[in-house]
């Protein structure tokens, strides 16, 4: 199952997550953020959004699996070649073999 946030409550993510930034990833004094002046629905999504972080950090972390480093090389290789372009010093002639 899926939720998809409303933008009122994107902004009350946002606002937190600049806020943790801005303080160098500390909550600010007392837990709370500067919603006194903010209207009581923006503080009350500011509240849940808190809950939900707050949640999320107590979650314990999960390893990424062992073979991850395989599978994203293998995804690399298989993906279709990116044409890249050729860098030649000025008045330089192109060369037409591999360099080794």
């Amino acid at each position: 199952m899926s939720y998809r946030l409303s933008e009122d409550d994107q902004r009350a993510v946002d606002l937190i997550l600049d806020q943790q930034i801005s303080a160098g990833g500390r909550k600010p004094a007392g837990g709370h953020h500067d919603g006194a002046a903010a209207p009581a629905t923006v503080a009350t999504r500011l509240q849940a959004v808190e809950r939900v972080l707050t949640a999320l950090d107590a979650m314990p972390a999960t390893e990424p699996s062992d073979d991850l480093l395989a599978r994203t090389l293998r995804r690399v290789a298989q993906a279709a070649p990116v044409a890249r372009p050729t860098l030649t010093a000025p008045g330089a002639s192109v060369a037409t073999q591999p360099v080794a």
